[in-house]
């Protein structure tokens, strides 16, 4: 299963990636970007004249981060295209701005956890976005693909003890010269539990902590596991989930891990080398 996961994975995606040579980016940045969207997701790694966009921003009520925030901030960073796009699970702050977002960008190969083939919400955002049945990877097993210098595995949880939708977010773990960062959607500290039995290697430099700084994710365990230095959390400004979490912000200071929040710092962005991860000041 994760061989043919994988090889599907490096099929659909060098066909779209070989569609969308004309759109290249500048491939002399090499960058990784939390963006400001408010209470949502968007990640964005810049690499080789390609772009891989983890989640998508959200769409809630009458408001599209999608189109107000997440697309000016592509158009700032450079990008023409998205040539990779992890959806981590069908949460609207996660794939709500998909569709407007694919109105400005064209999108090369979309990979979506298996679990959620059938959920008529994450068939909705994929079918506003118009992207066909052929571009989208419906990830079973451990997908991994090579960018340049760069490689992105991703995988997520099997167990059915876990129904709810934040249990099944993707797992990525990107790795480079320099450079590794690990996202975790909005996945629950049981849940990395379970993600720690596999044989997978989960340290990384950067941390995205899980639901948007929840106190029920980025346990004890999984930062023992990870080690970061840096943890970003994307929230909102006064949120009314009261994130990121003093129990949270407690366990990350407590390792001395430098955190940065998208409501108070804005677009987080990381210039990436074999040196490591520079931070980039804010505009």
């Amino acid at each position: 299963m994760r061989v043919r996961a994988a090889s599907l994975v490096g099929i659909v995606l060098g066909v779209a990636l070989g569609a969308a040579l004309e759109h290249r980016t500048d491939s002399s940045v090499t960058r990784l970007s939390f963006l400001a969207v408010g209470q949502g997701d968007c990640i964005v790694f810049q690499h080789h004249g390609k772009t891989v966009l983890i989640d998508a921003a959200s769409k809630v009520d009458a408001f599209d981060a999608g189109e107000r925030l997440a697309s000016p901030e592509l158009y700032r960073l450079g990008v023409k295209q998205l040539d990779l796009v992890l959806l981590s699970h069908p949460d609207a702050d996660h794939v709500g701005g998909l569709p407007s977002l694919a109105r400005r960008f064209p999108i090369g190969c979309a990979v979506v956890p298996a679990r959620f083939r059938d959920h008529a919400e994450m068939r909705g955002w994929l079918e506003k976005a118009r992207i066909p049945e052929s571009r989208i990877v419906w990830l079973e097993g451990v997908g991994r693909v090579t960018i340049g210098d760069f490689e992105l595995v991703f995988t997520g949880p099997n167990d059915r003890r876990f129904p709810e939708d934040n249990d099944g977010s993707m797992f990525v773990r990107l790795t480079g010269p320099g450079t590794s960062a690990v996202f975790t959607g909005d996945a629950s500290s049981e849940v990395e539990g379970e993600m720690l039995k596999a044989s997978m290697e989960w340290r990384a430099q950067i941390l995205k902590a899980g639901h948007h700084g929840s106190r029920f994710s980025t346990g004890d365990p999984w930062l023992e596991a990870v080690s970061p230095t840096v943890a970003i959390v994307s929230c909102g400004r006064t949120n009314t989930y009261g994130h990121p979490a003093p129990d949270l912000l407690e366990r990350l200071n407590r390792r001395g891990i430098t955190v940065y929040r998208t409501d108070r710092q804005g677009t987080i962005s990381f210039e990436l080398s074999a040196s490591g991860p520079r931070l980039i000041p804010s505009r």
